[in-house]
């Protein structure tokens, strides 16, 4: 009995196939999210071809999608790594073999410090990268990453006019950066520490502007990054990294000349904000995520169907508006 009961248990670990697997889309339960792969292979090479083209690496955020598999797709198109926006995201990203990771989000709680530390120090993990707005966040992370052994990349966050996370001015963003180069020189050869990488900004404030204002907006914004940057470059700084864009923007952001990494990623599914409102089909997107309902009442007026997914299963973006019956 027990070498059955072994057998049982053995088969109940091996890795299942998913039972949805191989089933036709109209046998699937409803509501479900539909990804239509040709359609996002397609985009992210319009994204890839558009930041290479520019010289530009790009780093893909994962905070929409929330799936490792969907962002080895975007690393396999060309992306260096992938932004993560939480640091349980974070964990879970290199957990799935995910190796080059930036928690482009400011982290002050220094238990939190500790996770992304640890993280660092996986075995498979190339490199983990974070923001800093701030001296005394940058003295704990430095603390942190001494205390774990953990080589961390940082780059200082500048406001580009978003108004969100950054440092106020070019200048207040160039005196962290000098403080943070620093710290780098107290890193033993063993040691861990923080590690001066670039400076990065958001365009947030840009996504669904007519196309001449995000335009502007975005030259603007950069303007305030090629400046940090020329303050940094006069106090023999090199800035390796120069990160920014989105999406919404991608186009607008790679013409500047500024960047050397783009973080797109909603481009690929191009769901309704992007494809309609932010105009992403006028640079070939298609959309690719999908979802897939079904009609569960018909009033005999005629006058509406009622299916079986709503806002909670649709979403709702105030950018992105109501969702859109999709062609068939």
């Amino acid at each position: 009995a027990a070498g059955a009961g072994g057998a049982a248990a053995a088969r109940q670990a091996q890795a299942q196939a998913h039972p949805h697997v191989g089933l036709a889309l109209s046998e699937l339960p409803t509501p479900t999210l539909v990804v239509d792969l040709g359609a996002l292979e397609h985009n992210l090479a319009v994204i890839a071809k558009a930041a290479q083209g520019a010289g530009a690496q790009w780093r893909p955020p994962v905070k929409a999608h929330k799936c490792p598999e969907l962002a080895k797709r975007y690393v396999a198109a060309g992306a260096c790594g992938v932004v993560c926006l939480t640091v349980s995201e974070l964990e879970g990203f290199a957990q799935a073999g995910l190796a080059d990771l930036h928690l482009a989000n400011t982290v002050v709680d220094r238990a939190q410090m500790g996770r992304v530390a640890r993280v660092a120090r996986l075995q498979g993990v190339k490199r983990v990268r974070i923001n800093v707005d701030d001296a005394e966040t940058l003295r704990a992370w430095a603390a942190v990453a001494a205390q774990w052994e953990a080589r961390l990349e940082v780059l200082v966050e500048v406001d580009i006019n978003h108004h969100r996370c950054g440092a106020s001015s070019p200048e207040e963003a160039a005196q962290l950066a000098a403080e943070v180069f620093a710290l780098q020189q107290q890193i033993s050869q063993r040691g861990g520490g923080v590690v001066f990488a670039g400076i990065t900004g958001y365009e947030g404030h840009t996504p669904v502007l007519p196309l001449d204002a995000k335009l502007r907006e975005t030259q603007a914004a950069h303007a305030i990054l090629a400046k940090t940057r020329r303050l940094l470059e006069a106090r023999n700084i090199a800035v390796p990294v120069v990160s920014g864009g989105g999406s919404c923007n991608y186009t607008e952001a790679l013409s500047t000349g500024v960047l050397t990494e783009l973080q797109s990623s909603g481009g690929g599914l191009d769901d309704n904000l992007y494809h309609s409102k932010a105009q992403l089909s006028r640079h070939g997107h298609k959309p690719a995520v999908f979802v897939q309902t079904q009609i569960i009442s018909v009033p005999t007026c005629g006058t509406r169907a009622i299916g079986d997914a709503g806002f909670k299963a649709l979403g709702w973006h105030p950018f992105g508006g109501l969702p859109v019956l999709a062609e068939t």
